[in-house]
This record gives C-alpha cells, structure tokens and sequence, in this order.
C-alpha cells in the first residue's frame, strides 16, 4: 500500500470482549470489526485466526462479502509480513460457510501447520481471550489501527470490473491435469481432473500473475488524496474471488467453501526442507526474514514458488465440510519413500496416499455440466449484475 497520505482519525480499538465469540478485537470502525475469535477455529500454536465481520454476515450481498474480504486481505498481509505475528510468514483467506471470512496464519515452526491446508474441523480448541506468549497484542493492535486506515481509503476507490466482462471461447484447451473452462480478458478458470475433495474443484487464475493475494504496489501521495488506490493486484485478486462466489452460485448455492491461494505450494519450503526459509532467522529476526522471501520483491528470487489463485470446493453431496488432504500425493509419496529409507513408519504418508486414491476424479460428463452452468453467458451475467462497479457499499 501507498506510503503517503493521511490517515483518517479514528475511534478507540474498542478494548472489552463483550461480543459473543469475539474474543480480541484488532480494530473496530462504524460496522467493520476486525477480531480474533474467542473460540479459534485451529491451535493458536499453528497459527493466528482472524474474523472480518460488518454486523450481518448471513444476509449479506456479493458486494458486502468481497468487501470485507478486501479487509480479510490486509489482516493477511499483516500476519505474513509484519514482525507481530513473528512465527507466520503465510497466511490462507477463506469464506466459509455462512459468508464468514477467515484469516489463518500458518506457523512455520509447526509441522501441523506448515505448508499444510488449514484443518478446521473438529478441532478442540480452548476458548480464550488472550494470544499465546509470542504475539505482543497491544502491538498488533497499534498496527492495525495504523494500518487499516488504508485499506479504508482503498475500499471506497476500489471498482471492479471496470470493462466488459466478454467470455472467450475455451473448447480445444483441454489437457491432462485439468480443463480449461471459462477466460475473459483478466481471469481463467480451470476445473481439476484429479480434484483434492469428492466433488466440484475449480480455480479461478488471474491472467496477469502475482505472486501474493494481497500483494501491493506503492502510489503516490497524490494518489492517496485524490483516492485513485486502484491497487490492481488487490483489484484481480478481489475479481477472482468474485469470480469464484459466481461458481458457487451457478453450480452448487451455499455448498462448500472458498480457498485463497495455498501454503502448501511446492516452494514454500524451509532450509531443512530444501528450500531458502531460514527458521533461525525467522526466530531472531521475523521482520528482517520476512522481507526477504518477499516473492513480489525485485530480487529474482522465486523460493516461494506460488501465484495468487481461487480454490472453489464444492462436496458432491453439498452438506459436506471442505476435508483436503494434508498433502499433494506427490510429496506423500516422496516423504513415505524417504521414511522407509530410515527404517521410519510409513503409515501417515499411506493413509494420505489412500486419501488421495479414494477421491474420483471428474469425469467427461461433470465437465461439460460445469462448462454449460457457468457459460453461455451465465457467469458473465453474474458479475455484471452482482459483482461489478464500485465495492464500497457502507
């Protein structure tokens, strides 16, 4: 984000926990409340986790729920980036059942967590209204009423979709791994033959590359006072993401559950892991290690190895949670490998290889049911009358 410009005096970070599952709120202005709930979705050990909430999710339009999405970016861009969250140089977005968005901060320190889907299910987590020792909370606090503000600004200057949205013939690209189903001039959306879950799995891709979902370009000051923060990068991220609601909405409404992007990418690794992330760095030095594993930084660099993409889950009985592997099959089959080699057990990496084998990959039929739901115009259609123009609607 833009280093010039005001910032917009604020009310008080309100301080009290009164809110029934807000455990910590991290800022609050007119409806927009940013918080760690009070009951976690995972172990504060894996990672932090962070609710955007505007007082009416439920009920909310396209346009509210990508709005506060836009927020549940820059809680993102925090976790990973900043020394307050010193463990987490990842974080995952979701909107998950409900239209609730969730941050998740992905510790690199815990094997349950890094480079590892976030596992919400049936977790026991204590209920708390305090961070484990490691997070300075008043400071976080302190950031986020710094930085927001932004975000803010942002938020009324954002439109999305500005051209009309043309779809473009995709018939002959067909290739082993996946389909493509859906192009306009900014995005592609390709359907997964070997899907991670029982059911629907598709990604929707900005045609552009970027290498974070929340990644920033710096404007000038001129810029923040006159508000033209376009932020491109944080406008194809919030297409996409709209992009995938309007899957949802054709193929299978109020079924399963959106992914932003994912730690699991094959280059996020560690110095042990054969990658270039440094944990004794990160333990001393969080901010200073963060910054240089930047991947949208200009120093050639590409050990993170991943780009901003949309997972759309959809389970093939539509009641079903989002259940992913912990693991792509090919690492599994690589660390099961490596453990028989050390004489090591074999059994967890079986049981995801058998995770892996027991999901039935998309059939010709499927496909084309997926291309004729979301073409002919439909999906088009969709954005234009629920996604486009200005996102703010406070």
């Amino acid at each position: 984000m833009g280093e010039g410009g005001e910032i917009a005096i604020l009310t008080e970070v309100r301080q009290d926990t009164e809110a029934a599952g807000k455990g910590i709120t991290l800022y609050r202005q007119n409806n927009l409340e940013i918080f760690v709930p009070r009951k976690q979705n995972i172990p504060q050990e894996e990672g932090i986790h962070i609710e955007v909430s505007d007082g009416s999710d439920s009920a909310d339009s396209p346009k509210q729920v990508l709005h506060r999405f836009l927020f549940g970016l820059a809680s993102a861009k925090v976790v990973a980036e900043s020394s307050q969250t010193p463990q987490e140089p990842w974080a995952n977005t979701r909107i998950e059942k409900d239209q609730v968005v969730s941050v998740y901060g992905r510790n690199a320190f815990n094997p349950s967590s890094w480079r590892k889907p976030v596992d919400t299910l049936n977790r026991k987590v204590l209920e708390k209204d305090t961070l484990v020792p490691g997070y300075n909370e008043e400071r976080l606090k302190t950031l986020f009423k710094r930085y927001i503000p932004k975000w803010e600004k942002l938020a009324s200057a954002m439109n999305l979709f500005p051209d009309k949205v043309d779809a473009q013939d995709v018939s002959d690209e067909d290739f082993k791994d996946y389909a493509v189903i859906w192009r306009s001039g900014t995005h592609t959306i390709t359907i997964q033959k070997e899907p991670h879950l029982a059911g629907y799995h598709l990604v929707v891709h900005a045609n552009e590359a970027m290498a974070r979902q929340w990644q920033t370009v710096k404007e000038s000051t001129k810029d923040v006072h006159e508000q033209k923060m376009v932020q491109r990068y944080i406008r194809a991220t919030l297409e996409a993401t709209a992009i995938a609601m309007g899957i949802q909405e054709l193929i299978a409404p109020k079924t399963g559950e959106i992914h932003n992007s994912g730690n699991w990418a094959g280059g996020l690794k560690t110095i042990d892991e054969g990658g270039a992330l440094s944990l004794e760095e990160l333990k001393t030095s969080p901010k200073k290690e963060k910054v240089a594993h930047k991947p949208d930084r200009e120093t050639g660099k590409s050990d993170f190895g991943t780009s901003m993409h949309v997972h759309v889950y959809m389970p093939e009985d539509k009641i079903s949670p989002v259940v992913l592997p912990p693991m792509s099959k090919k690492e599994a089959v690589q660390r099961m490998n490596e453990a028989r080699q050390k004489g090591e057990s074999t059994l967890e990496y079986e049981a995801i290889i058998a995770k892996w084998d027991n999901i039935p990959n998309a059939t010709e039929k499927e496909i084309t049911e997926v291309r004729e739901k979301i073409g002919n115009g439909n999906l088009s259609a969709w954005i234009e009358q629920n996604a486009a123009g200005p996102l703010f609607t406070q």
